[in-house]
Order: structure tokens, then sequence, then C-alpha cells
């Protein structure tokens, strides 16, 4: 697994800031995780008007990771894609997104949330059914995200207790009200009846995975395809009976959130982000940024770094 030291970063919380020291920064293949120490492997994510603070890769792409992640909507409304679905999460309501969930957040404008997620072993008690009802409530895939409203009483009294977690700086405290919130979460929610992902939402969920790992790489639409044992045409129609778009638009568009992160969060050269992101000529590197941003890769730096 490789790693690298990123600068120092502030990241805005509410009316105050984090500080964060000595940031890593690790590939693997889900998503670019940061890591802030080995102690404290906690996560929070500030967004408004659809800009994140710290950047995030896989923020306007489907992704998934290994962390369950909580988003608190303070303005606005969010419009949350998962795999064939899509729910609306109002102001005041927390979306629970589960571990492994291929999952879109997409936000109005004016828009505003917090995301705090965090790895479930972190959790982790020496009793044995403590672990194993964590693990069972999020691997069985049956809850794949829940919605907080404040109008049911044990909502409410979890979304305060996310809120002070949000804010917490103790990681004794944090854990401590992180197990409160899972175990919640577990004795309240009802199960729903099982529904078996479908063959078309199998296999768009194989070639994403086949994308995430070789997105920097010359992949075609034939080898994403071979990925899931499908042919070229199938390949478009799941990605599209799923995610509404194609294999090579979704292939695109994680390439430029990837060089968006690069370039903000390095002192790589705009050629050799260009490469690292699977863009071999740094002209169609330039024009496909351009055509998503309204500007340059260097104008996106200065823009973006302080």
């Amino acid at each position: 697994m490789d790693t690298s030291l990123l600068h120092y970063q502030f990241i805005p919380l509410y009316d105050h800031f984090l500080y964060i020291t000595n940031q890593k920064i690790v590939k693997n293949d889900q998503e670019v995780i940061y890591i802030t120490s080995e102690n404290y492997p906690w996560r929070i994510y500030h967004v408004k008007s659809n800009i994140s603070f710290p950047q995030n890769p896989s923020f306007h792409v489907m992704h998934w990771h290994k962390e369950v992640q909580f988003s608190v909507v303070t303005r606005g409304k969010l419009i949350v894609e998962t795999m064939g679905n899509r729910e609306i999460i109002a102001e005041n309501q927390v979306l629970f997104i589960n571990r492994d969930t291929p999952h879109c957040i997409v936000s109005t404008n004016d828009a505003q949330y917090t995301s705090l997620l965090f790895p479930i072993e972190a959790l982790f008690t020496t009793i044995p059914d403590v672990r194993l009802q964590l693990e069972k409530f999020t691997t069985d895939g049956h809850l794949p995200t829940i919605c907080l409203s404040r109008d049911t009483a044990w909502q409410s009294s979890c979304m305060h207790m996310i809120q002070e977690a949000i804010e917490e700086t103790n990681s004794l405290r944090m854990n401590a009200l992180l197990l409160s919130i899972m175990s919640i979460l577990i004795t309240r929610t009802e199960q729903p009846a099982i529904h078996a992902r479908t063959i078309t939402e199998q296999r768009t969920e194989t070639m994403m995975k086949c994308i995430a790992e070789h997105f920097g790489d010359d992949i075609s639409l034939s080898e994403i395809a071979d990925s899931a044992g499908i042919s070229k045409t199938e390949a478009n129609r799941c990605f599209k009976a799923v995610l509404s778009t194609t294999p090579y638009q979704y292939l695109l568009e994680t390439r430029l959130e990837h060089a968006c992160h690069l370039l903000v969060t390095t002192t790589l050269s705009i050629h050799d982000i260009a490469m690292q992101c699977g863009f071999h000529e740094d002209s169609l590197f330039g024009s496909s940024f351009r055509k998503r941003t309204g500007m340059t890769p260097l104008q996106y730096r200065r823009k973006k770094v302080v």
C-alpha cells in the first residue's frame, strides 16, 4: 500500500476549525482515504455549495468505502443515489450510509452538510456479541441507507449524538458516542425484507470496481466489460440502467475527480497528474478538464490552493 505525506491543512467545521497534522493519503481499490493518525481513524468532510473541505476525490461520482457514513444536512437538500435507488434528504435530517454501499450524493447549489466517516472496526470491544452485532448490521447488505428525522424520538436522540460526535475532539468520548449511535441504530431499526441485487446491479458494481482499480491505466471499454464477463453493448446497457451514464463517462468522471484532488493536495506537475489519472495526452486532459470545470488545470490549482 503506497503512502505519501501531505501538507498540513485546516478542515472547516461549522464555526470552528479542526487542525489536522501529518495527514497521509492511502490509495486502495475503492477510494482515497484520509488518515489523521493511527489512533484517530475518523474523517470529517464539510460540504458547502458543492465544494468539499478537505478535497474528496470521489465526491461527485458513484463510490463506496469500508467506513460507515453519517451526513448531517444543515441547509438545502441532498439527492442520494445508490444502486437502482434515489432518495431526498431534507434540511435537518441525517443520512446514514452503510459500508460498501455504492452511492453518490448530489446537493442543490445552496446545500450545506457535514459528513462523518469511521471504520466500524474502531468500535470493536472484547465482548464477542458486540462485535457480532456490529458486523452483522454493517455487512448483510439489507440496509444500504437510513434517513433520520427529528419527528421520531429515538432518531432525534441519535441525531443529537451525531452532532456531538462531529464536534468532539477527544478520541475516547468520540468512540463512546459512535458506539452509542450504532447501538441505537441496531436495536431500533427494523430490518427490511431482503432485496437481492439484480444481475444488472451486480455487473455494474463489478465494472465500477474495475474502473476504480485501473482508471490510471489505458483501460478500454472491452476490458471494463470483460471484468464482468459481458459484451461492450451489455456493459453500456448496465451502466445506463443503474447509473444513467456510460462506462466511458463514469471512467472520465473518476479520472477528473482524482485530478482535481491531486491539483489541490500535491505539487505534482500538470503533466504528471494527467499521466497518473489516465490521460496520456496533455491536450486531452486540458480540454476534458476545462469542459468539466470551466477552468484549465493550472487555473483550478491557483483558485483552490490558498
